[in-house]
């Protein structure tokens, strides 16, 4: 291939310094692609940020909604703790008293109301 110098000084292979229209074009339409496909990809992080947002709200509603169900759930178990010590002293002072460890004051209560209505 013959050697031209370019009005710089550059040494060109004879073929035009710039560039075709339809590789312009070509340049575009890339061009043009990769800009849709980084919107996408940012359109889909924000979309995915939003999401991440919102199930981080839905979880911190959901950790409050547990902690006020723990809370509810130690004053029950403290009533009925409080409840049970009362009934005990009660059936002392009627010479009943509860099974140790028997865990089921509902049947023991029950059989004894059974047996004083007979």
């Amino acid at each position: 291939m013959p050697w031209k110098r370019s009005c710089r000084g550059a040494r060109t292979s004879g073929r035009p310094l710039l560039p075709s229209s339809a590789s312009l074009a070509d340049a575009r339409a890339q061009r043009a692609e990769v800009s849709g496909e980084l919107e996408a990809g940012r359109r889909a992080r924000d979309d995915t940020a939003r999401r991440v947002t919102e199930l981080a709200g839905r979880v911190g509603a959901l950790d409050r909604q547990l902690e006020d169900q723990r809370q509810r759930q130690r004053a029950a178990k403290d009533a009925l703790d409080v409840i049970l010590a009362e009934l005990s002293e009660r059936l002392a002072e009627t010479a009943l008293t509860l099974a140790p460890g028997a865990g089921d004051e509902h049947a023991q209560l029950s059989g004894w109301v059974q047996r004083t209505q007979e």
